[in-house]
């Protein structure tokens, strides 16, 4: 091969290479007035430190002359790359020059080249690109430094830094070293023996910016073993903070919902537009139509109501001011035809709040729904809507004590608006024979050995989804579910697995719960509950499904990030763990653990959960 060939190939390769980093890479930048070092200089000060500019990110710099620098740490989750990309900077004067260090080694070198603009060259702005080559850093704190080498007495001045990370499931928190993350996690007794065969894990997770969506789905299959034991703890990690606010940012629940303030309705009025919806307004001074069209997207499956489904209420607030007129409301929905509500004679000068109520199925799941006002008067109408506020109804939970000792309370719930219909199941007590019907959920509390409180340990729903919980801790007066459990055999690649239940059989005495599900598949729980932690052992007396095709569970979670999840680490016969939603497809072992090794945000005290396959050796002395 001759040279130039070689030169070519050579070439290309690293155009490729060079290529790919920038594909996989991902960016963070360091803005130059953010930096906790500034060699000498005081950043609150603008005549020494961060300037205002107006083309400047975040209309401030930072003025650099010879020896001074800018020092700021980051954090990596695991080993990769990591290129100093571009410096953003403005001189005005003879060139200067500049190093790149990480963590106290030298990356890269580069000069800013001369500008003049009598002063106005501060404000002009230019690129570097990358600087030097991508170094390879390990997991944990690094250190950049941006140091002025050689410069003329009027220095120059840095925008920001941008580092490109191969890395990309890195979010801002971790790079920015805004969360906790522990390396020495470990868990004791876990179930490693080979006295019966390993159960198979298999990843069936997807990509999720909606905390409330279980995107972390890892279907269990086994086909011998019968019994299976999970164990549900307070996380490894150590903390005081019990966040468990339910977070909606990020999720779409596919249904209209409405929030403007201070609309005056003007036939020739401006189209109120964003991403989930368009007003547009028509008419004459004297009939005048506002039609609100909502856009259909990607629904978040979250459990419990069937968030597109349940009826809505519309409130309107008129602004006490104007003449009378009359009011006309109507919806297209599911129905695909206008549904109109009794015509309303509004005056504004003595009533001005109205509300009215959809009922259940208004709206389409999968098609435009529209909101369609009218306003006809026999005069020029003024009107104008203080507030205008779309929002679904408060279903209603419905609660039964199903029993109590000294010890235990078990509760059944109905939801008056259940995602799977009217299908629901049927608890029996073995003692009493009691029946109890129409039950969406079942929940067992048990005593706090220091207090005359009880906590809850366990939830089950119609639909087989298992929650556990240890007891509350002392001090704290609850703590949330975290990771749950699909019990009973399923399709974990559905968009809410499930496996529902026909009926349940209470024996209070051994708190033992004996399921049939509609299928056909039995199933016995087994609740032991016990500071720290709370077992569930399910052992399953037949199994009508093809245990090579469906799970007899699914573990279901969520992970949006390392620090905003409910699990991120799985650890399967005590090797060494993996990102939850990582790239491993099928894990085999006898035993899987997942767990948090960062402190999250959300949830932070939803517990950790063991999932150990077991013989009849070790399974609970009431089996």
């Amino acid at each position: 091969m001759s040279f130039y060939k070689t030169f070519r190939c050579i070439l290309f390769m690293f155009t490729l290479c060079y290529f790919c980093w920038h594909v996989h890479a991902k960016a963070f930048i360091f803005e130059a007035e953010d930096s906790h070092a500034v060699g000498l200089l005081n950043i609150n000060n603008p005549e020494e430190g961060a300037v205002y500019r107006s083309e400047a990110s975040g209309r401030k710099a930072v003025h650099l002359i010879q020896d001074q620098y800018l020092e700021y740490t980051f954090c990596v989750r695991k080993e990769t790359k990591v290129q100093v990309s571009n410096i953003r900077f403005s001189n005005d004067g003879p060139h200067d020059e500049y190093v790149i260090e990480i963590d106290g080694n030298v990356v890269g070198k580069f000069e800013t080249g001369t500008q003049t603009g009598s002063g106005a060259a501060w404000n002009d702005y230019h690129s570097s690109g990358q600087v030097g080559n991508p170094v390879d850093l390990g997991a944990g704190s690094h250190k950049v430094k941006l140091t002025t080498v050689f410069s003329d007495q009027w220095g120059a001045e840095v925008d920001f830094i941008t580092l490109d990370v191969d890395d990309r499931n890195l979010d801002e928190m971790g790079f920015y070293c805004d969360k906790f993350c522990s390396d020495d996690i470990a868990f004791k007794n876990v179930s490693t023996q080979d006295s019966v065969p390993s159960s198979r894990f298999e990843q069936n997770s997807f990509k999720s910016s909606c905390p409330e969506e279980s995107n972390v789905r890892v279907a269990v299959f086994n086909d011998i073993a019968d019994t299976f034991r999970l164990t549900a703890t307070i996380p490894q990690y150590r903390t005081f903070s019990n966040n468990r606010v339910p977070i909606f940012s990020g999720c779409n629940f596919n249904r209209p919902s409405l929030n403007l303030s201070n609309i005056l309705i003007d036939p020739y009025g401006q189209t109120i537009t964003t991403k989930k919806m368009k007003t547009v307004f028509a008419g004459s001074p004297t009939y005048m139509i506002m039609t609100t069209t909502f856009y259909p997207s990607v629904l978040s499956f979250v459990r419990g109501v069937d968030e597109n489904r349940v009826g809505s209420i519309l409130t309107i607030k008129f602004r006490n001011e104007g003449p009378v007129f009359d009011l006309d409301v109507s919806y297209l929905g599911e129905s695909r035809r206008y549904i109109s509500f009794d015509r309303l004679k509004i005056d504004p000068q003595n009533e001005t709040t109205y509300t009215w109520t959809f009922p259940d199925y208004s709206w389409s799941a999968d098609q435009d729904n529209i909101l369609r006002l009218g306003f006809t008067s026999s005069q020029t109408m003024n009107v104008v809507i203080d507030s205008i506020i779309l929002k679904s109804r408060e279903t209603v939970h419905n609660k039964t004590v199903l029993f109590k000792d000294n010890k235990y309370i078990i509760e059944g719930t109905d939801i008056d608006f259940w995602y799977m219909g009217e299908k629901t199941m049927t608890i029996t007590s073995k003692y009493t024979k009691e029946e109890f019907y129409d039950m969406d959920r079942i929940q067992v509390y048990v005593k706090l050995p220091w207090s005359s409180g009880y906590s809850q340990v366990f939830s089950l729903y119609h639909d087989g989804l298992v929650s556990l919980l240890p007891m509350t801790p002392h001090g704290l007066d609850w703590i949330p579910f975290g990771t749950s459990i699909v019990i009973g055999p399923n399709n974990a690649s559905d968009a809410r697995p499930t496996s529902p239940i026909k009926s349940i059989e209470m024996d209070t005495i051994n708190m033992k719960f004996d399921v049939e599900f509609i299928h056909g598949d039995h199933a016995s729980l087994y609740i032991d509950a016990m500071h720290p932690e709370t077992i569930l052992t399910v052992k399953y007396n037949s199994v009508m499904h093809d245990r090579k095709m469906y799970p007899l569970m699914t573990l279901s979670s969520m992970w949006i990030s390392d620090g905003n999840s409910l699990v991120d680490r799985i650890s399967v016969n005590n090797d060494a763990d993996r990102n939850i939603i990582g790239d491993w497809t099928t894990l085999y072992g006898l035993s899987a653990v997942l767990y948090r090794k960062c402190i999250s945000s959300y949830n932070t005290l939803s517990p950790d959960l063991k999932l150990e396959t077991i013989d009849k050796e070790n399974t609970v002395h009431i089996l």
